[in-house]
């Protein structure tokens, strides 16, 4: 938490007076078919409330699945502007297919590589879109990055 509040204190200073101050912030911990993550939910609710007391508009939640997790998304990404110092946190299961890294929303149940991409919400898609929207921008990813599914088939 400390190192949140040194990164978003090192971000205002550089900060316009009238720019905006937006997050996303998801931990999901609750999954229904893969290890469960309790700390998630409590870091993700600790960084919130402390992004919150900072004055930033808060978008996102706890346990989202993708339409919840795509819904809070278009939120954020539709509060952003060029004077925008945009924060996204996320904590949960995450993994890396391929070149590919993708966040795992809390109802994925995937057989293979392929079904689980298409379950997840691919970490790029966030990455871009506050790219193009905000000038500012601090990401900090809280993720295990051993992938739950792979470990269940090989338990087998």
């Amino acid at each position: 938490m400390r190192l949140i509040a040194l990164l978003l204190t090192l971000a205002f200073a550089a900060l316009p007076a009238q720019a905006s101050k937006v997050a996303l912030v998801i931990g999901n911990g609750n999954y229904t078919h893969a290890g469960q993550l309790p700390n998630a939910v409590n870091d993700a609710t600790d960084v919130a409330n402390q992004l919150i007391r900072m004055g930033f508009t808060v978008y996102g939640g706890l346990d989202m699945d993708r339409g919840t997790t795509l819904r809070a998304l278009d939120d954020f990404s539709r509060a952003l502007r060029p004077d925008t110092l945009a924060v996204f946190y996320y904590a949960g299961h995450g993994v890396q297919l391929g070149a590919e890294n993708y966040l795992i929303p809390v109802d994925v149940d995937a057989a293979d590589e392929g079904s689980l991409a298409a379950a997840s919400v691919r970490l790029q898609t966030v990455l871009r879109t506050m790219e193009l929207r905000a000038d500012r921008r601090i990401v900090i990813l809280d993720a295990c990055r051993n992938n739950p599914f792979l470990e269940a088939a090989t338990a087998r």
